[in-house]
């Protein structure tokens, strides 16, 4: 299958400064299709839109070198998507798709007729959680 996706440069702040945000292509007029052959192999990071307060507030001596703007800023470790997507609810996924997702990835989610089924017992299979935590 293929993934529709923006080209991003990942930009480090600066020495010191443990921060890292996506900058956008300007010169990218178009979304491309990458092959996703299997999503085992797939890492991420998990991102948060951030203001431009906030990234004064946490990056202070790096601010003066960044033009105001919104920023897509890295919220965690490297990790495998499916972790990532675990996490993050599947975002907004339907049922059908979370199921067979999980199932490709490894973690067959089997007997869920509701998407809070399938979202449920594809977190617990992924994270390895039971009901109580």
């Amino acid at each position: 299958s293929g993934v529709l996706a923006w080209p991003v440069k990942a930009c480090r702040l600066g020495p010191g400064e443990q921060g890292m945000y996506l900058e956008f292509d300007v010169a990218v007029t178009r979304p491309v299709v990458l092959p996703v052959l299997s999503v085992d192999t797939v890492q991420a990071f998990p991102f948060k839109w951030r203001s431009w307060v906030w990234q004064l507030t946490n990056f202070r001596a790096a601010a003066s070198k960044l033009t105001p703007a919104i920023r897509a800023f890295q919220n965690g470790p490297e990790k495998p998507i499916v972790k990532i997507a675990a996490r993050h609810g599947f975002w907004s996924l339907d049922a059908t798709f979370v199921s067979r997702f999980c199932g490709k990835a490894g973690h067959p989610v089997e007997g869920a007729t509701t998407l809070f089924e399938a979202l449920s017992e594809a977190t617990k299979k992924v994270l390895g959680c039971t009901e109580e935590l």
